[in-house]
């Protein structure tokens, strides 16, 4: 039987209509945007595979669904057939839905292939092991980022894998393989501002 394979995603947003126009978003309403994410989750990450959600995922809007938040992570987290989900909190997810999740943090190092990765929604500008080569990956942005790290960071290793970074990317709403992640960031050299680097910034 293959290995499970590790996917990460953030930045869902289901449920939350304005997120449509905030983000570009190519749709006409959120049942159409819910309906496109939770496919692109479900074609793409297999119930043993192990699926990393950095945060902002569900949004609740109680007056219109009859759901309070808890019940809105309730009703998605169901549609998510993995079932190995692993949450890294997001400034809009509730610890009250933290045991829908095999684990719930708000920052989450781990190794894959003698890789680290360092997973936190917000992105840092400096993280553990950056100086040496540790991926950092994270959410909020909204692909906004880009063009700061494409103009200062650019041999950082640091990557956006909130959903609307990733359709930018690879023109689809679904999560990124690990191996996708590494053969972006793999071909940087690892340069991040921190004591020993701050070098390469002053020629900027």
């Amino acid at each position: 039987m293959p290995q499970p394979e590790k996917y990460a995603i953030a930045d869902l947003h289901l449920n939350h209509e304005n997120s449509i126009q905030l983000c570009s978003r190519p749709f006409i309403n959120k049942e159409e945007m819910d309906a496109v994410i939770l496919e692109g989750i479900n074609k793409t990450v297999q119930p043993r595979d192990t699926l990393y959600l950095l945060g902002d995922n569900f949004f609740s809007n109680e007056k219109e669904t009859g759901r309070n938040y808890l019940e809105t992570a309730k009703f998605y987290r169901k549609q998510i057939k993995c079932r190995n989900v692993h949450l890294v909190r997001g400034n809009h997810d509730k610890k009250s839905a933290d045991y829908l999740f095999s684990s719930s943090q708000d920052f989450l190092k781990i190794k894959d292939n003698h890789q680290k990765y360092i997973m936190c929604h917000r992105p840092f500008l400096c993280w553990d092991s950056s100086h040496s080569g540790s991926y950092h990956i994270h959410g909020h942005t909204h692909a906004g980022i880009n063009w700061y790290v494409e103009r200062f960071l650019k041999e950082c290793r640091l990557l956006d894998v909130g959903v609307d970074n990733i359709y930018l990317l690879k023109g689809e709403f679904r999560p990124l393989h690990f191996s996708e992640i590494d053969e972006i960031l793999s071909k940087r050299l690892g340069f991040c501002p921190d004591i020993k680097d701050t070098h390469h910034l002053l020629s900027v």
